[in-house]
């Protein structure tokens, strides 16, 4: 079994949003290790990708974001986006909702894919074989030569999340991972991000279903408009959340058919030490 050292990887404090008009994401702390996942489950529009791009430094024009966080031992300001340009791929690494704004539509997949290696430090040779056996491994050895126009959502995202890897990232965060694919290679995205938690990444995944959440044993938070609450994703074993689950992720009771929020005692392991 390898051991991880599961010391801190992201470190967040006070990070907020705001815009001319007002406060957009309330103040939330976390700190994540290695080897960790953390969950943000909630509606649309509750704020969830804006923290993701805050997180990044790569929020639109008109917003600024607020608080601190450590990467790996390095801490940033917040409102000062450039910090962590510099980590993008090698210490911070994004792969976002829309997987088509992750790839250059003037690049085939092979080659985009290659580059992203080549710059992680392979040479050229090297990195093309690299290349196209990430695409092998996500059976898409064809589209090597592909134009991203030409690939279908889940297609996309596949490459996307491969390319995302390849700098080799310890912080990783992944918005709507599962958006566009179905069962099979949900779940075979599942495991590539549980592999990724094996060796030792910190993962902050952005998400509306709760079975990823639960598959990758995470501690979770809620976003909502009112602010944030957390807890442990449900899961059949002896771990139980710390917080009701918010009553519409619950399935129907069979006799009523009403949906009820359940307390369970609290559980004092957790992946993730949430504020």
């Amino acid at each position: 079994m390898t051991h991880i050292d599961t010391h801190p990887l992201l470190a967040v404090d006070a990070l907020n949003v705001a815009s001319a008009d007002g406060q957009l994401l309330a103040p939330v702390s976390f700190t994540l290790e290695a080897g960790r996942a953390l969950t943000l489950l909630g509606e649309s529009g509750s704020g969830k990708s804006l923290l993701a791009h805050a997180l990044m430094g790569t929020l639109p024009h008109g917003l600024r974001a607020g608080g601190t966080l450590t990467v790996d031992g390095r801490r940033c300001d917040a409102a000062d986006p450039a910090t962590r340009r510099a980590m993008w791929g090698r210490q911070l690494a994004l792969l976002p909702q829309e997987p088509w704004f992750a790839l250059d539509p003037t690049m085939r997949v092979g080659r985009q894919l290659a580059e992203t290696h080549a710059l992680a430090g392979l040479g050229n040779a090297q990195a093309w074989q690299r290349a196209l056996h990430d695409l092998h491994g996500l059976g898409m050895a064809h589209a090597a030569q592909a134009w991203p126009t030409t690939l279908s959502g889940g297609m996309a995202q596949r490459v996307a999340f491969a390319i995302t890897r390849a700098g080799g990232a310890p912080v990783l965060i992944v918005d709507e991972p599962t958006k566009g694919l179905d069962r099979v290679w949900r779940d075979e995205l599942v495991a590539r991000l549980q592999a990724a938690l094996g060796v030792g990444c910190a993962l902050l995944t952005i998400t509306h279903d709760i079975a990823v959440a639960r598959a990758l044993g995470a501690m979770w938070r809620s976003c909502s408009t009112a602010g944030w609450s957390n807890g442990a994703t449900p899961r059949r074993s002896s771990a139980h959340p710390r917080m009701p689950i918010p009553a519409r992720w619950w399935p129907p009771n069979r006799r009523t058919g009403r949906r009820c929020a359940r307390r369970r005692p609290v559980a004092m392991k957790s992946c993730a030490r949430v504020a």
